[in-house]
Parts: C-alpha cells; sequence; structure tokens
C-alpha cells in the first residue's frame, strides 16, 4: 500500500503535466492601452473615446492574455513626457512609449458616431519597431451594445497571442434601411385613388352643360 500510493501520485502529477492546455504556459506579452480618440463631433459629445479604451482595458485584465499596464500609469507618462497622444502615432514615438513603459504592444484608436450608430476602430502597434500589427473594426446600433462591441474588438486582438477558444459576445446585426416612407406616399396615393373613384361612381357621370342661348334675329 505504501508503494502503491506515491505510484498513483506520480501517475496523477505526469498525467496533469501532459493534458495541460498549451496557452496555460503561453509568455504574456505586456500591452498598454491609450484613451481613443473620438473622429467626429457626434462621438465627441459623448465622450465615447474615454469610455470605449476604458471598457477595453477592463476586458483585457479580466481575460488574463495580456500583461496590461494601469491607465494611471499611462497618464503619468504621458504628462512627464509631454505628449498628447490620440488615435494613432508615429513609428518613432510609438518606440519611445514602449521604452519608457516597458511594454510590447500599445493599443491606439477612434471611436465614431453617425444617428444611432457607433463605430470603433482598433489599431495594434508594435512597440519595438512602431508597426501596425493589426486593424480591427466594429459597428453596433445604440448604446446599449456599446461593451458588447469592445468585447467583440478586444476578442480579436487577443486572438493572436493566445491558442485558448475565446468567444466574442453577440450583437445584433444591423439590418438595412427600410424605404418606409416611399411606401407610405405610394399608398396614400393609392388609397386616394381609389376613394376618389368610388365617390366619382356613386355621383354618376356629370351632367352636361346647358347650351347657351343666343339672341333671336330681328
Amino acid at each position: 500500500m505504501r508503494i502503491f500510493r506515491p505510484l498513483v501520485a506520480t501517475i496523477f502529477l505526469f498525467t496533469q503535466i501532459l493534458w495541460t492546455p498549451s496557452y496555460a504556459q503561453e509568455a504574456k506579452k505586456r500591452i498598454a492601452v491609450f484613451p481613443f480618440a473620438d473622429a467626429n463631433r457626434a462621438a465627441q459629445e459623448e465622450g465615447y473615446g474615454a469610455a470605449v479604451s476604458e471598457m477595453l482595458t477592463t476586458k483585457l485584465v479580466n481575460d488574463g492574455v495580456f500583461q496590461v499596464v494601469e491607465r494611471g500609469r499611462i497618464q503619468e507618462m504621458l504628462e512627464e513626457q509631454k505628449l498628447q497622444v490620440s488615435g494613432i502615432v508615429d513609428a518613432g514615438t510609438a518606440r519611445r512609449i514602449g521604452s519608457i513603459l516597458g511594454v510590447d504592444l500599445l493599443v491606439f484608436g477612434g471611436v465614431s458616431k453617425f444617428g444611432e450608430i457607433i463605430e470603433a476602430d482598433v489599431r495594434l502597434v508594435d512597440a519595438g519597431t512602431g508597426e501596425v500589427i493589426a486593424a480591427e473594426y466594429e459597428k453596433v446600433l445604440g448604446e446599449e451594445q456599446l461593451r458588447a462591441m469592445v468585447e467583440r474588438l478586444a476578442v480579436k486582438l487577443e486572438r493572436r497571442y493566445t491558442t485558448r477558444p475565446l468567444k466574442p459576445p453577440e450583437v445584433p446585426k444591423l439590418a438595412k434601411p427600410r424605404r418606409t416612407w416611399l411606401w407610405v406616399t405610394l399608398g396614400a396615393v393609392l388609397v386616394g385613388g381609389g376613394v376618389a373613384a368610388v365617390l366619382s361612381a356613386r355621383r354618376g357621370p356629370s351632367p352636361l352643360p346647358e347650351p347657351p342661348e343666343w339672341p333671336e334675329p330681328k
């Protein structure tokens, strides 16, 4: 029995090592998410840029695929270096930021709003070379789907660096705009014409005008 127990423990440990998913051994890259730019006035009025970058940071932290730099450290660096980073930056600035923060990847982006449609563009940049590695895009209808949109963007970035089976949240597809006004107008015309025809049929044919009276010759 004393020999049997260590043997079982050894077999169990060996089995766990063999069946450990490969993503458990993946080296995590350090990543920094910068405030997103508000690409148009409508997005600026709502402050979508800051909100989207904050949601993206939260998602990346929770998923654990990357080592995410704290937003406070990023803001501190920007103030110390007197940098105004909004949207995408040039390769030289990206390398400089990467060196200061000690990160491998940088995330920049922008948010736009057109009516009820909200769109977000994301750029993943190699901090060592300043090269754009990936560019992703998502759009949703209405603010209630904003977080789902951001989480889908996060999963697209994460899938490049992990074999973990990540599933993005579902968002309703945007329906094509219907030309309701055209059908309403056409229906009104048809209904109006039909009513006029019915009333005309009930009244019968219009009487002919009386002939003019000519004066009698003297």
